[in-house]
């Protein structure tokens, strides 16, 4: 067990070695934010409000709130991603980098009731132990207005199967004893060399379990990617229409089984 300490800095050290910011620009990541953003469309207030992204990294959804005219603010534990965040921000101009912060979803620098909808992307999946993922939903409701909106992301538990089928890695047999112990507990650590690691794969149940201890009161939980992302030529089907409209409506056709799917959308109210 890591103490907060130690696990701050192995989130800090692993971004500092991986390019979040340009994470969603793949096709996979296309995919994630495209039905993602559609999600958040159906539960979030109309404009105006106010809207804060707990770990959000350098503020993809951060910026997309803010140009649809939300008071957006973003908070990251990544020195870097906030840095990146307010470089963008000056340069398009229009939105307030003073809004962009570094700091923890464990102790949200925020006053309560601050903020019409919160939405926690990221922290969760880095949090191996389950006091830590209730205190981050706990303090997100802290900082919601009653009635308030909490969208919370979360890797699903078979997010490494499904990857280990598309790229047969499920023929190895150290992948297999990973994944295998990956499933039974949700655990992954000392993965592999610059693989996300201490972190937290949920099951649907699980998250809406968490979700209730936090005292939020549940409303939907979805999956978001679908199994699309495995289909053949992905990467060069998802650029002609017709066949990116197949693969999101295969996301829409999998929301109802949450557990199908490597990334889970919960959505619960103060």
């Amino acid at each position: 067990m890591i103490n907060s300490d130690e696990r701050a800095k192995s989130i800090i050290d692993y971004y500092n070695n991986f390019n979040e910011k340009d994470r969603l620009k793949s096709t996979y990541g296309k995919l994630e934010f495209s039905h993602m953003t559609e999600l958040l469309a159906r539960y979030f207030p109309q404009t105006p409000a106010k809207i804060c992204d707990i770990g959000g990294a350098a503020g993809e959804y951060a910026f997309h709130f803010a140009k649809l005219g939300y008071d957006a603010h973003l908070l990251d534990i990544v020195p870097k991603h906030i840095e990146q965040a307010k470089e963008r921000a000056i340069a398009e101009n229009g939105v307030n980098a003073d809004n962009f912060i570094v700091g923890d979803a464990l102790k949200l620098p925020y006053s309560a009731n601050s903020f019409d909808a919160v939405f926690l992307s990221g922290p969760l999946y880095h949090l191996p132990q389950k006091a830590e993922r209730i205190k981050a939903l706990s303090e997100a409701r802290r900082v919601l207005k009653p009635g308030g909106i909490i969208a919370a992301y979360a890797i699903g538990r078979y997010a490494t199967m499904f990857y280990g089928i598309s790229t047969g890695l499920i023929y190895d047999k150290d992948f297999m004893e990973k994944l295998k112990r990956e499933v039974h507990t949700g655990l992954r650590y000392k993965y592999a060399e610059g693989v996300l690691d201490n972190a937290y794969f949920h099951c649907s149940d699980e998250l809406r379990e968490e979700t209730a201890e936090a005292g939020l009161e549940f409303i939907a939980c979805h999956g978001v990617i679908g199994p699309g992302w495995m289909a053949p030529d992905f990467d060069e089907a998802w650029n002609i229409e017709e066949h990116r409209n197949a693969i999101l409506d295969i996301a829409r056709m999998s929301e109802s089984i949450p557990d199908s799917c490597s990334k889970i959308f919960i959505v619960a109210k103060k």
